[in-house]
């Protein structure tokens, strides 16, 4: 696993494959109306919901995404 951090972390890389990129952002609310994250789980005995998103080719890189990747990294500003 690669942690991505900004004061705190906000990003997770929990898988390289041949030709794919798993990440995992945390938040504390859950977004379920996006084109993006393929899975959104509860953590056991907290309020952080891991959003899971796998990214394949450049084009999987897009405005949305860009926007929750600057919103956890926002997060990961703001401890």
């Amino acid at each position: 696993m690669i942690v991505l951090s900004a004061v705190t972390r906000f990003a997770f890389v929990i898988n390289l494959g041949r030709n794919f990129v798993d990440i995992v952002l945390p938040f504390s609310e859950p977004y379920y109306d996006n084109l993006c994250f393929r899975k959104i789980g509860q953590v056991p005995g907290s309020n952080q919901y891991n959003h899971h998103l796998r990214l394949m080719f450049a084009e999987d890189l897009n405005e949305e995404v860009l926007g929750y990747l600057q919103k956890a990294y926002a997060n990961g500003k703001n401890v």
